[in-house]
């Protein structure tokens, strides 16, 4: 019987080129009908659709701007979100990710900011009204920053870390030029980490104006007491239930806490008066009067008034300016009520002066009076994300907002409505001739403030 002939190996080779050829060939009809597919369907169908609030604009690359009412995808708005306001002064631009806090140097000249960018900026409070805005960068190895605070001379500050839940000690020092000669620009320098003494994440940072000790406090309730060396003066519980937040007064004679329970704490830090040495900290005070935990604190700069936020809906202004060594209670002096979101954290912070106080709700910040608790101001879809950071700078002059990538900066306009408001007070009550002059020409430079404010927004 005659054998079948059999394929050369050249045959072979053909055959199998052929074969992958095909595959190939097939895999990319599939993967371009497969494309053109998800892409039709996705311009068929659209992105999440949301509303634009007043005063707000979006311009696409190409199209007229879309104004009020018009509706524009959510993954567009966030690329290309623009917020205008006739109080709004100036964007801070340079964060590549979210800006999770602000604060601001005892000599007013800057601001800091920290970001999931890993990343803190030292941005200069006179180019607040200036196009271009400079900033000193630090960089933050490894982690990222989620709050920051100044020393008292303003040369450098302190960050918690988020991954790690430790500080870190940055120092701004002078830094040379390209030839050698020392340039007058100012360089971030880590300067050393303290001891891990937290386990979980810090709620709560804060250095005290004396330069004496700083405080961290985190969310299981554990308080440290640091000196400025990174030395642990003194470790205790706070005993909120889950601690939600913490601060220092500007005085630095106290400590703030709030979370979980109802009653915002005051304690007391104490050194020796002849010898300088830590002494302890104890509970000195207690504000009682919220039906929910409190999630917001912020002191006036006199460290005589604080303002709570709390989940019942409310706000409260208190007088802690007592003799608590003598039993005097802390006074209530005033309750509001705002819109919480629950899904969010919402934001409090009480002006330098604590004429006015804001307070922040996913995107919006609402600005009450503290005379009469009445809405003075509301900025609305202020940020593309939910608001991170609120905070007055030490002038009473402006208001800030972190959120997104930038950094908003507004006039306190309500702030010097308010201050005239209560110089008009005072003008009625007045008994001297000579009291009079100086009041009113006090309520003439605030008018004249304002009407500058208002006079500049109309042309923004």
């Amino acid at each position: 019987m005659d054998r079948e002939p059999v394929a050369t190996v050249s045959e072979l080779e053909s055959c199998n080129w052929l074969l992958v050829t095909a595959v190939i060939g097939g895999l990319v009809l599939i993967f371009s009908l497969f494309y053109g597919f998800v892409v039709k369907d996705r311009g068929n169908k659209g992105d999440k659709e949301v509303y634009l609030d007043k005063g707000e604009e979006i311009e696409q690359k190409g199209k007229p701007k879309s104004k009020l009412g018009k509706k524009i995808p959510i993954s567009q708005k966030k690329k290309d979100f623009v917020f205008t306001h006739p109080l709004l002064v100036s964007s801070l631009k340079g964060h590549v990710d979210n800006v999770l806090h602000l604060d601001f140097s005892s000599n007013g000249k800057y601001v800091a900011s920290c970001s999931e960018d890993k990343t803190i900026r030292l941005w200069s409070t006179k180019e607040f009204s200036e196009k271009e805005h400079k900033c000193i960068r630090g960089n933050v190895e490894f982690d990222h920053a989620n709050i920051v605070r100044f020393s008292p001379d303003s040369r450098a500050f302190v960050v918690s870390l988020s991954r790690e839940p430790m500080l870190r000690v940055y120092r701004l020092e002078k830094r040379p030029s390209a030839d050698g000669n020392k340039a007058n620009s100012m360089g971030v320098i880590a300067a050393m980490d303290f001891p891990k003494e937290h386990k979980e994440d810090i709620v709560g940072l804060g250095i005290a104006s004396t330069g004496r000790y700083i405080v961290s406090i985190s969310s299981d309730d554990v308080m440290v007491l640091w000196s400025v060396k990174g030395e642990v003066l003194q470790k205790l519980g706070t005993t909120q239930g889950g601690t939600a937040v913490g601060c220092v007064s500007p005085c630095g004679r106290y400590v703030a806490t709030a979370g979980f329970m109802a009653d915002v704490k005051l304690w007391e830090v104490r050194f020796n008066s002849k010898s300088g040495d830590y002494m302890e900290t104890t509970k000195v005070m207690s504000l009682s009067g919220h039906s929910a935990g409190v999630i917001g604190l912020s002191f006036d700069a006199n460290s005589t008034r604080i303002a709570t936020l709390s989940k019942d809906h409310s706000w409260k202004f208190w007088n802690i300016d007592v003799e608590h060594w003598k039993g005097e209670d802390p006074k209530l002096l005033l309750t509001g009520s705002y819109k919480l979101d629950s899904s969010h954290k919402n934001r409090i912070s009480l002006s330098p002066n604590a004429k006015v106080l804001a307070i922040s709700t996913a995107a919006d910040i609402n600005v009450y009076s503290t005379a009469t608790g009445g809405l003075q101001e509301t900025f609305r879809l202020v940020h593309s994300e939910p608001i991170t950071s609120l905070g007055y700078d030490n002038s009473n002059r402006y208001l800030l907002s972190g959120g997104d990538r930038h950094i908003r900066v507004f006039h306190n306009a309500a702030g010097y409505a308010a201050t005239i408001a209560e110089l008009e007070g005072k003008l009625v009550k007045a008994s001297t001739p000579s009291l009079r002059g100086r009041i009113q020409t006090q309520i003439e430079e605030a008018r004249n403030t304002l009407n500058g404010i208002l006079g500049d927004s109309e042309s923004i």
